[in-house]
């Protein structure tokens, strides 16, 4: 039986042993990194890649050219227009990228004007050198009183419509945030036939959100499903498998 001295160099190196023990987990602990302090540091700023949307090629307008060769006045003025509200552009830098994009005749009339600061006042001049003349005026009468001709069929009656379109809107910018809506109109009054002019304004009312281009290819698929074609005297003409006959003007064979 162990002897109470035994007991007690026995009780004592077992707490050297746990002591020591003790000092070693603490050590391991203190190479760990603490979890709970990782998930609370900030993660440092990372910086997104600015992706900037690519622009068309402009041309460089050089006025009129012997060659006939270049961009159109009325398409390059939109097209510059475009392009400085992408890239948000005003003031002197908005005039510097129209003045870069200009050459020949077009920059000599520029800068023969002396120091422009508006933009939009070196857009309408070149229009008017370049372009064939017309006032928005005078744009806007030939528009709203054209009639489709004799000889002419839907398709060229509504392109006819649309070129005019295209002239006025970089010259009244009213009449560009309606134009859809106005060439619609326009094309139900322009036409020659009333059945025609009647379905295209129930098409106007009952399907509004048509586009013009919509509208049109419907009215020419239900014209050409009638089998009809207008002469230039006005008279109908029904097509039939083999061979075509005439009819009156009532639709009577």
């Amino acid at each position: 039986m162990a002897t109470l001295e035994q007991l007690q160099e026995e009780f004592a190196a077992l707490k050297t042993r746990f002591e020591a023990q003790v000092q070693e987990n603490a050590d391991l602990r203190s190479r760990i990194p603490d979890q709970s302090d990782q998930s609370v540091t900030p993660t440092p700023n990372v910086v997104q890649p600015i992706y900037v949307t690519s622009t068309m090629r402009l041309e460089t307008f050089k006025g009129a050219t012997s060659d006939g060769k270049g961009p159109d006045v009325l398409e390059w003025v939109g097209d510059v227009r475009s392009q400085l509200t992408s890239r948000r552009l005003k003031g002197e830098q908005a005039m510097a990228f129209i003045v870069e994009h200009t050459g020949g005749k077009a920059r000599q009339e520029i800068k023969g004007r002396g120091k422009l600061q508006d933009p939009e006042e070196v857009l309408r001049i070149l229009l008017k050198v370049f372009g064939d003349n017309q006032s928005l005026s005078q744009l806007l009468q030939r528009f709203y009183t054209y009639r489709q001709a004799d000889d002419e069929d839907l398709i060229g009656c509504s392109l006819k419509l649309l070129g005019l379109s295209n002239r006025i809107c970089p010259l009244d910018a009213a009449f560009k945030a309606s134009k859809d809506k106005t060439l619609k109109a326009r094309f139900a009054d322009a036409v020659r036939d009333e059945a025609l002019q009647r379905e295209l304004r129930r098409l106007n009312v009952e399907s509004p959100g048509l586009t013009f281009f919509e509208l049109r290819d419907r009215v020419v698929d239900w014209w050409a499903h009638q089998g009809l074609r207008v002469h230039r005297d006005g008279r109908k003409q029904a097509t039939v498998s083999g061979g075509e006959e005439e009819t009156s003007s009532d639709g009577r064979f």
